[in-house]
């Protein structure tokens, strides 16, 4: 229970070694034993990451030398997780103070005292992501972007069709929710088969291994990237945004919905990739993107209070996508400047997709 180790020395890479509890001038040793290790053997755990409000499940597990049963113990734990002695089973719901590198450190101890310590790290991202890069408050002429709208919490505003009975968003049944594959979606599970239907098809991916963030708010650069995987478009023209770096992970798809003109961007040749998108940006982009593919949509009158919220570059767009019941209002609102998180973007790009193939 005792340890000279004060922190790891770099706290995003558990291989660089620690930094030790000893003091400027003292001198102290470090033995190694070149005796037979018996402690413990754990299964290797990766690094991971999660958003705020996202609640991880995740389980360490490790093997005794001789077969006993082993207790699992948090050593170092952020504030609020905790481990089951038993089981090993670890569940955490990190907070907005908790954004950045957090250290997990779970120790295995097995009947004869023996141990071993495991080692990891998950990084909290927070609901929202990327800053706005422009001033004021209403749009640019012609473009696709909304600028400087302060984001909502995504985790207490929720779509109106999000239900709380445990019904799928997308399929209408209750109970019916595919394997999960990522472990932070205990608190999503109306966007569940959404989620695993996208990432079969590829068209979708987690933001680690093990993770989806299905609370953070979703940038304009992976939405655009989203629908061109989801719609498989292709462009020879490879001409691109001012702010896009060739090397960017986004650059080849962006360049595709620009090419295809799905996107215009805030002005400027500008497209503020990393910027979080609006609802009323969303909906403007999946419009080109169905008309571009000539895909018939409804028209009519929308019946919201706040529709004259909505900027004038994205009226037609809205109005289509809600008649067409593709998408739908926002605490019986269209919310026109609100942000739109991952998990609800998920299951938009798979309701979209069954419209399209019906």
């Amino acid at each position: 229970a005792v340890t000279t180790i004060r922190n790891l020395k770099d706290s995003s890479d558990n291989t660089k070694g620690y930094i030790y509890n000893i003091a400027k001038g003292q001198r102290a040793s470090i033995p190694l034993s070149n005796v037979e290790d018996n402690g413990p053997v754990f299964d290797e755990m990766e690094d991971g990451a999660t958003s705020v409000g996202s609640v991880i499940n995740l389980s360490v597990n490790a093997v005794a030398a001789d077969d006993t049963d082993l207790k699992y113990f948090g050593t170092t734990l952020p504030r609020g997780a905790t481990v089951d002695e038993m089981s090993g089973a670890i569940s955490w719901k990190p907070t907005s103070s908790q954004i950045g590198i957090n250290h997990f450190a779970i120790t295995a101890v097995d009947e004869y005292g023996r141990e071993s310590t495991l080692h990891f790290i998950v990084t909290v991202y927070g609901s929202t992501t990327g800053s706005a890069s422009s001033s004021g408050s209403g749009a640019v002429s012609g473009s696709d972007s909304e600028t400087n709208v302060p984001a909502p919490d995504a985790d207490d505003e929720k779509d109106e069709t999000t239900p709380d009975s445990g019904k799928d968003e997308a399929t209408g049944n209750e109970g019916e929710i595919s394997e999960v594959r990522f472990i932070d979606l205990g608190a999503h599970s109306w966007a569940v088969d959404a989620i695993n239907s996208l990432a079969d098809e590829g068209i979708i991916k987690g933001t680690s291994e093990k993770t989806f963030s299905p609370a953070a708010n979703i940038t304009r650069a992976d939405f655009a990237l989203l629908l061109v995987r989801a719609f498989k478009l292709t462009s020879e023209n490879t001409e691109n945004f001012a702010d896009v770096a060739t090397g960017d992970y986004f650059a080849a798809e962006l360049a595709i919905a620009r090419n295809c003109g799905i996107v215009n961007g805030i002005g400027d040749n500008k497209y503020a990739p990393r910027n979080t998108i609006t609802r009323q940006d969303m909906m403007t982009i999946v419009y080109r993107a169905l008309t571009a593919l000539e895909i018939e949509l409804e028209s009519g009158d929308v019946d919201y209070a706040d529709f004259a919220d909505v900027s004038e570059y994205a009226k037609e767009a809205v109005a289509s996508l809600i008649t067409s019941g593709l998408v739908n209002g926002k605490s019986g609102k269209i919310a026109p400047a609100d942000y739109t998180t991952r998990a609800e973007v998920a299951v938009l790009i798979k309701r979209i997709l069954d419209y399209k193939n019906k």
